[in-house]
């Protein structure tokens, strides 16, 4: 099904495909995508936005296991911000410079914050809380401890903020 402006453009399409899905598009007056909402039999519904030149600029959508998960790219269709609230992990927000690997990773894990902030993968700053309320900081280099304050809990001698660390980066 189609809807036409008065000049004949295509402002706003519904489809149905043989995958038992359904598609509800709102085009620009370049025949460009502006909004798409995606649904697929067996899959999980999607809100996509795309910029004035057709690019796909962010999503909202439910991962196969029902959580929901937002995603905002680039110009260049590289990731620049994603938050997640999976069922079988910690919820984050990662913030990318423009490539697959994260440059800032915020998350809670077991109910306590830990920060990331990564000069390159697995290696920058760990600022969290571990299981006895007490701050953690260290710089990593690697995904192995390179510098712990005196006094402070180790990111790599506190198992279970490793295992965070590890679970935010997963």
């Amino acid at each position: 099904m189609v809807f036409k402006d008065k000049h004949g453009k295509t402002k706003i399409f519904l489809e149905y495909d043989n995958d038992d899905g359904s598609t509800f598009a709102f085009v620009n007056t370049k025949n460009r995508p502006e909004i798409i909402l995606r649904s697929n039999k067996g899959k999980t519904p999607a809100l996509a936005f795309f910029d004035r030149n057709g690019v796909g600029r962010m999503t909202l959508a439910l991962k196969p296991d029902g959580s929901p998960a937002i995603g905002m790219l680039g110009p260049d269709k590289q990731s620049r911000l994603h938050i997640q609230a999976p069922e079988d992990r910690a919820p984050m927000i990662t913030m990318h410079p423009g490539s697959d690997r994260p440059a800032v990773v915020l998350g809670l894990i077991h109910e306590r914050p830990v920060l990331t902030l990564y000069t390159r993968y697995r290696s920058g700053v760990v600022a969290g809380v571990n299981q006895n309320g007490e701050p953690v900081l260290g710089l990593m280099r690697n995904g192995q401890t390179a510098w712990a304050p005196a006094g402070a809990a180790s990111p790599s001698t506190d198992q279970d903020l490793e295992r965070a660390v590890d679970d935010l980066l997963r």
